[in-house]
């Protein structure tokens, strides 16, 4: 499929902030870009402007907000100057490799993303690993097609680990015991992560004692009723047995 097009449905955001690209530096620019929305990925092109005295010198990588990275080129372009590349695997590598449209050089494909949640911050990120030349990062553009079938999204109660539609200190005892006594986390890891920091440690049932005491913050979304999770994170939630509705 080939989302640079405007396809009813589709996503496409921009960042037009140019940055200089550092000279010989391992860290690079970063621009990010910010999607709303719930989702998964069905397909997903990039294009990037950017101008460079010796493209050989630039990697350019893409990251999604659950941290998987794609890189888009890698030194395999030898002449300077100015380029608008539009980024697709429906592309043979290469073919059409000077300009406009390019295959990506890897490691990774852009179908990596396939099947994820699109919520949340893109990056990409350019880097000149070699001295001398230079360069800027005009615009990146991100099209994202979602896939036609909305993936169901489960309603949970946040710190309900034992499921069973309250919250009270059985909650932290239930998480205790799955970190420290064998027992087992909820079929919706994420009621486990009571702070929300996308991992279940003893912070979780720490947070909740004071919640409940009195001494702490409210737990954060979905909580204290049921909803689907407003944050990104690598805890499933495939499916959840609390009394939702």
């Amino acid at each position: 499929s080939d989302c640079h097009l405007p396809l009813f449905g589709g996503i496409r955001v921009t960042n037009s902030t140019p940055a200089a690209i550092p000279d010989d530096d391992a860290a690079g620019v970063t621009r990010s870009v910010s999607v709303s929305g719930f989702g998964s990925v069905r397909d997903v092109d990039c294009e990037v402007s950017f101008t460079h005295s010796r493209m050989s010198d630039v990697t350019i990588e893409l990251s999604s907000p659950l941290g998987t990275t794609v890189t888009l080129q890698s030194g395999s372009l030898a002449y300077g100057g100015s380029m608008t590349a539009r980024y697709d695997d429906v592309l043979t590598p290469g073919v059409n490799d000077r300009f406009g449209d390019r295959s990506t050089s890897g490691p990774g494909r852009l179908s990596d993303f396939d099947g994820e949640r699109f919520a949340g911050t893109w990056t990409l990120r350019v880097v000149d690993d070699q001295p001398l030349e230079v360069g800027e990062l005009l615009s990146w553009s991100l099209s994202i097609c979602p896939q036609s079938t909305a993936i169901p999204i489960p309603s949970f109660i946040r710190a309900d680990a034992n499921e069973d539609g309250s919250v009270n200190l059985a909650d932290a005892v239930s998480v205790l015991s799955a970190l420290f006594a064998g027992g087992s986390l909820p079929p919706c890891v994420s009621a486990a992560d009571v702070n929300d920091d996308g991992q279940v440690d003893v912070g979780d049932p720490i947070y909740l004692l004071t919640t409940l005491f009195g001494l702490g913050p409210d737990v954060p979304p979905p909580s204290p009723n049921c909803g689907p999770d407003p944050t990104q994170d690598l805890l499933a939630c495939l499916v959840s047995t609390a009394p939702c509705p």
